[in-house]
């Protein structure tokens, strides 16, 4: 097992460095030499999986994946990875353009967490904002305002700059779309700032050029 626990950790090494073909071929190569569909070491690799299907658009084999994880967290009555399971869910199925979809799986994530982690600010952020982009993506303006603000109120419950610098940057451009170009001058500098503390400059070079577009 100390094998499979290695390459896990480089199929993980390979996506974060933008090598998903090799950690494609990784991930399923973990898959065959695992014969214990209930270890842990499974659902990680199913779940890596996914994530290079989605990063590769096949997203048919990423929905796939992320609802064997589901149906795996259940009989585990693992409810926290169930609700990261209705998350990618939901990912996957915004990325192929089923927003309606994509909303039922986020707002399933959204009852775990209000009913098992009432306090867990970090998630609540992070599906706050997902919705908060479904809807931007539909050019619902309002809703996606809505879900912004919660989240970022969440946000700024954490020490993630990453959640509040997402929120403060889309509110900045839902604002400029409403023609609210004072508010929307405020987002966007909440969200430089929060970007430049997290080092990220290609995040920082676009909220820059949204700037200077207003």
């Amino acid at each position: 097992m100390k094998n499979i626990k290695n390459q896990l950790h480089r199929a993980f090494e390979f996506v974060n460095n933008g090598y998903l073909k090799q950690a494609e071929i990784l991930y399923l190569e973990c898959l065959d030499e695992i014969d214990d569909q209930q270890s842990h070491f499974y659902k990680q690799a199913i779940h890596g999986l996914g994530l290079v299907k989605s990063e590769l658009n096949q997203f048919k084999e990423a929905y796939q994946l992320y609802t064997e994880v589901l149906h795996i967290t259940r009989n585990d009555k693992d409810v926290q990875g169930e609700a990261v399971a209705y998350h990618q869910l939901g990912m996957v199925e915004r990325s192929s353009e089923n927003f309606k979809k994509a909303l039922y799986f986020f707002a399933k994530e959204y009852e775990i967490y209000d009913t098992m982690f009432p306090k867990f600010h970090l998630g609540f952020a992070a599906n706050l904002y997902e919705r908060g982009k479904t809807y931007l993506l539909q050019n619902k303006l309002k809703e996606a305002k809505n879900m912004m603000e919660v989240s970022l109120n969440h946000g700024d419950q954490t020490e993630d700059v990453i959640v509040v610098g997402y929120a403060r940057r889309d509110l900045g451009y839902i604002f400029q779309q409403l023609g609210e170009k004072q508010k929307a001058m405020t987002h966007y500098t909440y969200a430089l700032d929060a970007f430049q503390k997290a080092d990220d400059s290609q995040t920082i070079n676009d909220i820059e050029k949204k700037i200077a577009n207003l």
